[in-house]
């Protein structure tokens, strides 16, 4: 995926949340973690977006299968 899809992806819900998110615990603003995913490729950024995208989609699933299980 091209670094500019993935621009595309992050910019749109749930995906802003998370940036927004992650911005409150760190204590800076999602601009701060923005440059950090793009402009300076900061790796720990990237890990802990990373790990909050993939858990959220495990709880989106977990509960969607249970939503249908009803």
């Amino acid at each position: 995926m091209k670094n500019s899809e993935i621009k595309k992806r992050l910019s749109r819900t749930p995906y802003r949340g998370i940036i927004s998110e992650v911005a409150r615990e760190q204590n800076v603003t999602a601009q701060a973690i923005w440059n950090a995913l793009y402009i300076t490729e900061n790796a720990r950024i990237t890990e802990i977006v990373s790990q909050k995208i993939i858990s959220r989609r495990r709880k989106y699933n977990r509960s969607k299968k249970i939503l249908q299980s009803c």
